[in-house]
């Protein structure tokens, strides 16, 4: 895929309605035929699923903030170790060595930190940020030139397991919190898909496949084009 959703701009009505749109698109295509049946069927599951305990993101702060958050550092994470992974193929041996070095830190909590549930993933980070803080590691972020985005992350997830368990202590509205999981839970089936897709686009690459392919990533580029605007909009504003 060439196109990836600027889901930290959407809001959560964007996000569902993209995610209807997806699947809507996949549906029009014979899915069993690209061996997409599963991973399609799952992403429409759960985004029916969200659609029937769907509250307008106006009525609950709480669920655009905490989805907010959750995005945040999903993105970080993703960026470390992304970045991380670049630095491993780096000339300078002490570069390449932090990398690994910071990969391995990683990856000893799981490949996807961003598809754990959320409390797994807000226990993962934590632990994961005291890693990163030990001597060696804080050096090898150091090295990299990580440090902002490492703070960034793991403050991110401390806000948010704060917000969350207030919330919780509240006896916050079920529907509240269930939103906010559903939102994560269409999310992951939705990155299940594109990961299915990249890989048969290697394995088992066909016309129909690649067309269908295009038609999502320009329904991802419709998308980010429409939250760019407003959020230009709303910046000149401000």
């Amino acid at each position: 895929m060439e196109q990836n959703p600027s889901f930290s701009k959407y809001r959560n009505s964007e996000r569902l309605q993209f995610f209807e749109d997806a699947g809507s698109t996949c549906k029009k295509v014979d899915i069993a035929a690209l061996k997409l049946q599963t991973q399609v069927d799952a992403l429409v599951q759960a985004t029916l699923n969200l659609s029937n305990n769907f509250k307008n993101e106006l009525a609950s702060a709480f669920t655009s903030s905490l989805t907010e958050l959750d995005t945040d550092r999903d993105t970080d994470i993703r960026l470390v170790k992304n970045i991380a992974d670049a630095y491993t193929r780096h000339f300078d041996d002490a570069k390449s060595e932090a990398a690994r070095l910071i990969l391995r830190s990683i990856d000893k909590y799981g490949k996807k930190i961003y598809r754990l549930n959320y409390q797994a993933q807000t226990s993962v980070l934590t632990n994961l940020g005291n890693d990163l803080k030990q001597p060696e590691a804080a050096a090898a972020i150091e090295l990299l030139g990580l440090s902002d985005v490492c703070d960034h992350m793991i403050s991110t997830n401390k806000q948010f397991n704060t917000q969350y368990l207030n919330r919780l202590d509240e006896k916050a509205d079920d529907d509240d919190v269930k939103t906010v999981e559903l939102i994560k839970e269409a999310t992951i089936k939705w990155d299940e898909l594109v990961t299915f897709i990249d890989a048969n686009m290697v394995l088992n690459p066909s016309e129909a496949l690649t067309s269908l392919v295009n038609k999502l990533n320009e329904l991802i580029e419709a998308y980010n084009n429409t939250v760019a605007m407003r959020y230009s909009k709303t910046q000149s504003n401000n």
